[in-house]
């Protein structure tokens, strides 16, 4: 079945003014998929970075057989 095409009710506005609304609309849109695009890819890198935290907070803790020797614990 094919879809109709939407309708706008456009009272006051020109074709020049209703075509430019059109514009801003898209380039909004568009504007948006890219901003959430990159939202999505830096959420990633962070995420990555995270793991990559953590495992370096591993590898770099040092462990004390004594706790009193422990200098960032020793009061």
């Amino acid at each position: 079945m094919e879809k109709k095409e939407p309708k706008i009710m456009a009272e006051g506005f020109t074709n020049e003014e209703l075509y430019q609304w059109m514009r801003e609309k898209a380039s909004a849109g568009s504007q948006l998929q890219w901003a959430l695009a990159q939202k999505a890819h830096l959420q990633q890198a962070l995420a990555q970075i995270e793991v990559e935290i953590l495992e370096l907070t591993n590898a770099a803790a040092l462990e004390f057989a004594d706790k009193n020797l422990d200098p960032i614990h020793h009061h």
